[in-house]
């Protein structure tokens, strides 16, 4: 079989180059749960039995609702009809406005045309979906569309941009604790080492998956997806000739037949079968390859086992299997006649190729199929350049919305009249700060200031004089500012200043640097100065970062009882502030 080595990675830094590589490796579809069903959903849908939420359900109009139950109702029935309601819902949350009944709208409609093979308007709805599931703040079903995405791209053979679709999905529900998705995007993942033969990566994956599908709902479902895992470890194990780990790996699997019994062996288990018994018991191999040839002419849903029926139809010629071999070929070609996937028929056309020089067909018929195979090399070469325009304009919406997401995340944490980093900032940074001073057994300072007489300045020159000095105080701090010295407002006209791998000294240096910066008096402005109360130690253990604070508050009222504009250090004392909690309690 042609298939590229490049090797598969959870994280495509060469996105580009691995495409090219990746492009002959067999596309991947998710198995579904009753796996030779043509009207079962997909895994990547799987256990959505209801499409929303109830909570969701609750805001809809009540039209919205029933055209939503309505969908409910034939989902994962007939394709077609599938479709049909899943537009109607969007027709109806266009009419009441709704946009979330619109997303999940775009979303089922997806699914709907994956079924029927319209790739291109699965894609169109999938993404249209996922934006609207940002907008709205649905960060669980944004998941489940990147996954949805993965399926699609690799169902064109791009399994770069399928991976890198599968991992961004991987990575945001882990870090949101989606453990459905986590597994349900790892088992897709999977199947991308499977296709392209990356046994090992695909094995330690594949243990990540269960384990967090043992964490799910305890139903029929899971007991599918967990079945499908096995069954790609036992294949995995076999191709890398480990041969205790494949038996052990089958061994589960039948457990879970046993213990699931209503779970029907699919297509793929049972190719899996055959190469199983072909090197543990060869007798029974005519036996499960006449099994499997059943099951296939059976099956409503061939494309769904693309990987598992092209590796049987490289058996088929290894064996000398020209019968059964031409067999599956008539009825692959038929089936992906009616689809947009050139890369699946490209690599069906090369075992028809083959088995025209196998069984010595004339030139002219030689020349047919070479001909036929360079058309679908064409039209696979213009798909994938489409597929990767359009995840390149994916990838500047995904880095538009990262950029923004950090402007909100710096003007979450900075204070606007000055630039400083504000409170927030404080509490997450000067956390980290004071715990790194803890375990490094440093000193550590921290400085509450504020302007003198602050009242005085907004009551005589205006509010506005009264901003102005807080600003240039704020700049005078930011100009302070280096890698020991942290400064951040507080509140009101209050700042603190963190000091770090410093000596005392040190702190009084920039201490007294800050007033000194503020004495040349500014146009416009009035001349002010600044009390300034610093506490200095080394954190123990059982110390925080508010007894710190306090204590440095107490500092500063020592600088106002002496005169103001100067400075007064105080050492740490551990249990004055508890002490003074218990006062006030």
């Amino acid at each position: 079989m042609e298939r590229g080595q490049a090797v598969l990675c959870e994280k495509s830094a060469d996105l580009e180059m691995k495409i090219f590589a990746l492009r002959q490796h067999p596309p991947i579809f998710c198995y579904t749960s009753e796996r030779n069903s043509r009207k079962c959903r997909p895994d990547f849908t799987g256990r959505y039995r209801e499409i929303m939420s109830r909570e969701t359900m609750e805001r809809l109009s009540t039209s919205a609702r029933k055209a939503v139950e309505h969908l409910q109702e034939i989902a994962g029935g007939d394709a077609q009809e599938y479709l049909d309601a899943a537009i109607r819902l969007y027709n109806e949350s266009l009419r009441t406005k709704e946009e979330e009944a619109g997303a999940y709208a775009d979303f089922h409609t997806s699914i709907a045309c994956f079924y029927l093979c319209k790739w291109s308007e699965a894609l169109f709805h999938a993404n249209r979906s996922m934006e609207t599931f940002k907008k709205t703040g649905n960060e669980y079903r944004v998941c489940l569309c990147y996954n949805l995405m993965g399926i699609l791209f690799a169902t064109q053979g791009d399994m770069a941009l399928a991976v890198n679709m599968f991992t961004k999905a991987m990575g945001d529900a882990d870090e949101k604790g989606y453990t459905f998705i986590s597994a349900l995007a790892r088992a897709n993942y999977c199947e991308a080492c499977f296709a392209g033969k990356e046994y090992e990566t695909l094995i330690r994956i594949s243990k990540k998956a269960m384990d967090l599908f043992l964490k799910t709902e305890d139903n029929k479902e899971r007991a599918g997806n967990i079945a499908n895992l096995l069954t790609q470890q036992a294949g995995a194990y076999l191709a890398l000739k480990k041969d205790e780990e494949a038996k052990n790996a089958w061994k589960q699997l039948e457990a879970l037949h046993q213990e699931y019994p209503d779970i029907p062996k699919g297509l793929d288990e049972m190719i899996a079968r055959l190469f199983f018994d072909e090197k543990f018991d060869p007798e029974s191999a005519d036996k499960d390859r006449a099994e499997v040839i059943r099951c296939f002419d059976r099956a409503q849903n061939r494309n769904n086992y693309i990987i598992w029926i092209l590796e049987f139809m490289e058996n088929l010629r290894s064996t000398n299997q020209r019968d059964l071999l031409a067999h599956v070929i008539d009825v692959m070609e038929t089936d992906l006649s009616k689809t947009s996937y050139p890369h699946y028929q490209l690599i069906v056309s090369k075992y028809r190729l083959d088995l025209c020089f196998l069984e010595g067909r004339s030139r002219d018929e030689i020349f047919d199929e070479f001909y036929r195979r360079l058309y679908l090399a064409d039209q696979e070469q213009q798909q994938a350049n489409r597929n990767f325009h359009y995840y390149l304009e994916m990838q500047e919406q995904l880095d538009e919305e990262k950029q923004k997401a950090a402007k909100m995340r710096l003007a979450a944490r900075t204070d606007p009249l000055t630039g400083l980093a504000n409170r927030r900032s404080l509490e997450e940074e000067g956390q980290q700060h004071f715990l790194d001073m803890m375990e490094q057994k440093s000193l550590f300072g921290m400085e509450i200031l504020d302007i003198d007489h602050f009242k005085g300045i907004n009551d005589g020159y205006g509010h506005e004089a009264g901003d102005l000095c807080l600003k240039r105080l704020g700049k005078v701090l930011q100009n302070e500012a280096d890698s020991h010295c942290f400064p951040f407002r507080y509140g009101g006209d209050e700042f603190v200043v963190l000091y770090v791998g410093l000596t005392k000294e040190g702190m009084e240096a920039h201490a007294a640097s800050i007033r000194e910066a503020l004495q040349p008096q500014l146009e416009g402005l009035p001349l002010f100065t600044v009390s300034q109360g610093i506490c200095i130690g080394t954190p123990p253990v059982s110390a925080s970062m508010e007894e710190f604070l306090m204590q440095a508050d107490g500092g500063l009222y020592q600088s106002k009882e002496n005169g103001r504009d100067r400075v007064s250090i105080v050492s740490f004392r551990e249990h004055q502030y508890r002490a003074l909690v218990r006062q006030i309690h």
